[in-house]
């Protein structure tokens, strides 16, 4: 099993255009090898990088979650969701930003 320190991130304010990264930290709470199958953002704005190798049993590890707010405005929530063999199968990590749009090009 897998237990993270936190599930939500809240990027706060910030402008268009801006990218930021946040650390999902997590630990292997179960007694096997914990491998990280598949990280998929909710959309492409939302990169997550997951670990390639097993944790072990004990061991801690950080999913990197990159967010683009290019074309992106006011509030944003996206989701990543990590499938790994863990109990459920799928972990649901979400982030969230309030967009401040450009200023219209003159």
């Amino acid at each position: 099993s897998i237990s993270f320190n936190e599930y939500t991130h809240d990027f706060g304010v910030m402008d268009e255009g801006d990218v930021v990264v946040h650390l999902f930290e997590f630990t292997n709470t179960g007694a096997e090898p914990l491998i990280l199958d598949k990280c998929k953002g909710s959309c492409g704005c939302t990169v997550p990088v997951c670990a390639k190798e097993p944790i072990a049993p004990g061991a801690t590890g950080s999913i990197e979650v990159k967010f683009n707010s290019k074309g992106k405005k006011n509030k944003q929530t996206k989701k990543v969701t990590v499938t790994a063999n863990t109990d459920p199968v799928q972990t649901i990590l979400t982030i969230n930003a309030q967009v401040t749009p450009a200023p219209a090009a003159q």
